[in-house]
Formats: C-alpha cells, structure tokens, sequence
C-alpha cells in the first residue's frame, strides 16, 4: 500500500515494483542503506509486502546511481526507511481479507493439510523418515526405505479455497532515561495466507 503513493514506480501483486518499465529484476531494493537479498528463488526479486507497513518512515526511489549506494540496478533503487525510536508509546492491529475471483470458494487441489499449514510451518506431516540412506533404485534397501514412508504426501485432495487474510500487529515504547537520554524501540510482525490457484497441464512422478 505504501509503495502504490510513491510517484514513478508502479506495483505488480501488491509488492512487485518497476521502475521505468523495467522489470523487477532490474531494480534493486534496500533497507536503511542495506542490500536487501532476493526473496525469490529463481530470479532476482524482492516482495515488498514482507515490510510491515507500520514500520516506514519512507520510501526513496533512485533512478540514477550516486557514489553513496550500489550501482547494481539499471531501472531504480528502492530503499525503505524505518523509523526511529518513536516520540511516543504507540499500539496497533490490523486485519484486511481478499477475494480472488479465480481462486476464491473454487474447487482447490492440493496435499493433505498439517496442523500449522495456515501459518506456514510444518506440523512434522512431511518430515522424512530417520535412518535413510543414499541407494539406487536397483538396490533392495531403496524399497524398503520407501516403507518408511507412512504419510500420505501424494495424493491430491479436492477442497475450496478460503478468501485472503492478512494481519500485522505494532508496537511502540519510548522510555525517558536519566540525563535527558532516552530508550526506545519499534517492532511489527505480519502474518498473510493468501491461496493462489495455479493450472498444471502435466504433472508425473
């Protein structure tokens, strides 16, 4: 939400940006004058939406290198600006929900759920077997190991999809120290389940 009032950028899903029609990969994000690492596996891209939006003071974009930060962008440099120890205690919650019309109480396939899958951590419902070993598939042991395996993590099961959700909690303390010092901090923690829907023309194994 921050970045879609920032002149001259335009967002892709909500925390995608390109800047000057440049793809994403092209662009190069940052954090109080820090790099920020891909959140992408496969190219280079940063997700904006993981940054509570609490926490920003502002966002620059930099089309044009200067000597003080990494030349390693061709289209912008986006940094993010947190804020300083608040000027005053501060507390807040927010909840927002999402509807995708091609997802969105639609039939869903996917795995066989854990208990914790709406958080995104595992329950242990798709930890492997101790004791495995490295085999062949000609190998007598490599069927046996297979055995092991009593979880049912390959069968595809036919549910709705749930509507998006999201939440982010803040919070802020200032404390007056002995000789007009002062000690403070900010934190804000995020949780979004958003289920997306992808058609698969082939799938084997």
């Amino acid at each position: 939400a921050t970045l879609k009032r920032v002149t001259g950028i335009t967002t892709i899903d909500n925390k995608y940006v390109v800047v000057r029609s440049m793809g994403e990969r092209w662009n190069q994000a940052a954090m109080d004058g820090i790099n920020l690492p891909s959140t992408e596996a496969y190219n280079n891209n940063f997700s904006f939406d993981i940054i509570p939006t609490a926490m920003v003071e502002s966002v620059v974009v930099s089309k044009t290198a200067t000597p003080d930060m990494n030349a390693s962008f061709a289209g912008g440099y986006v940094e993010v600006r947190t804020k300083d120890i608040p000027e005053k205690d501060f507390f807040s919650f927010s909840w927002g929900s999402s509807y995708n019309s091609q997802a969105t109480f639609k039939d869903f396939l996917s795995r066989q759920k854990g208990q914790y899958d709406y958080f995104g951590y595992d329950d242990g419902t798709r930890d492997f077997p101790k004791g495995l070993i490295s085999t062949s598939l000609d190998n007598p042991v490599f069927f046996e190991q297979s055995k092991q395996f009593v979880n049912d993590n390959f069968t595809t099961y036919n549910t709705k999809a749930n509507p998006g959700s999201s939440f982010q909690l803040a919070i802020g303390r200032n404390f007056e120290m002995k000789n007009n010092n002062k000690w403070g901090f900010g934190a804000a923690a995020t949780l979004k389940n958003d289920p997306p829907k992808l058609d698969i023309a082939h799938t084997g194994r």
